[in-house]
């Protein structure tokens, strides 16, 4: 499912930021929207901010990169 996809790349993430964190992000989004479309979209919502958070973290490590 994809709380379990989520779950998994959760500790991935945790471990191995770089490798991951785009495919977590994209993971989170489909979870958010199964949730939204299944009437839950304040736990959608929540998992939004989440992503937007990774998204954040992402484009931090880009520019110090630079």
């Amino acid at each position: 499912t994809a709380q379990e996809a989520t779950n998994l790349y959760q500790k991935l993430v945790s471990e191995h930021f770089q490798a991951f964190s785009g495919s977590f992000a994209t993971t989170l989004e489909t979870y958010a929207s199964i949730l939204e479309r299944s009437g839950n979209a304040k736990e959608a919502a929540r998992i939004r901010q989440e992503r937007n958070a990774v998204l954040k973290r992402m484009k931090e490590m880009e520019e110090d990169d630079a």
